[in-house]
């Protein structure tokens, strides 16, 4: 029995038996570690993600018709209160505002997502029967949707369905379905998400 063991033992006799089932539960917890960590490493795989409003000075932007009322920039957009780093998308008078990015995927990129949060801003005054579509498009497809005038933060993720080392065309949209005036529209933190495995 070496040094360390014996002081352990010695150490476990002035313990109540609460601390000694803390004991046996931290024991138990670093034999887990030391018997399944090393083949946990060996498959991890670490986080990814390119952020749409970093790569905004890149985006093309355009509306389906006429930009009259269009505006479309980057700022902090406040909901219920809640400030978010954002692209504000106000629609123009009638058809989308087209916010347009062309990106490239890494080849070892795996469950690719598009993760975002849609509101209207605080301050709009935007009648309760008036709605903003929100679209996100992907290769010229309608991969998602949703019609809302909520004035808070609703977040999604939406899988890609694109192979790792591609380039996509993702567009975000927005268009007043209703009354032009007070659609605040906004993408809260817009990115591509996904898993890479550990070099």
């Amino acid at each position: 029995m070496n040094n360390q063991t014996q002081a352990l033992l010695e150490l476990t006799r002035t313990m109540d038996d609460a601390t000694l089932m803390q004991l046996t539960n931290y024991a138990q917890f670093l034999l887990w570690q030391r018997n399944y960590s090393p083949a946990l490493a060996n498959h991890a795989a670490q986080a990814w993600h390119i952020s749409l409003i970093d790569q905004f000075k890149l985006a093309r932007i355009s509306a389906s018709g006429d930009n009259n009322g269009m505006e479309v920039a980057l700022g902090v957009a406040i909901a219920d209160g809640q400030p978010c780093s954002s692209i504000f998308a106000h629609p123009p008078l009638s058809g989308e505002a087209i916010i347009a990015y062309t990106q490239a995927l890494p080849v070892d990129i795996k469950s690719p997502e598009l993760s975002f949060s849609i509101a209207i801003r605080d301050g709009a005054e935007i009648a309760a029967d008036n709605l903003v579509a929100f679209r996100v498009r992907v290769n010229g497809w309608r991969l998602w949707a949703q019609h809302t005038n909520l004035r808070c933060w609703q977040s999604f993720k939406v899988p890609l369905p694109i192979d790792p080392g591609s380039v996509v065309s993702i567009e975000l949209c927005t268009e007043a379905i209703g009354e032009h005036r007070f659609t605040w529209a906004a993408w809260g933190e817009p990115m591509i998400v996904g898993m890479k495995d550990k070099g």
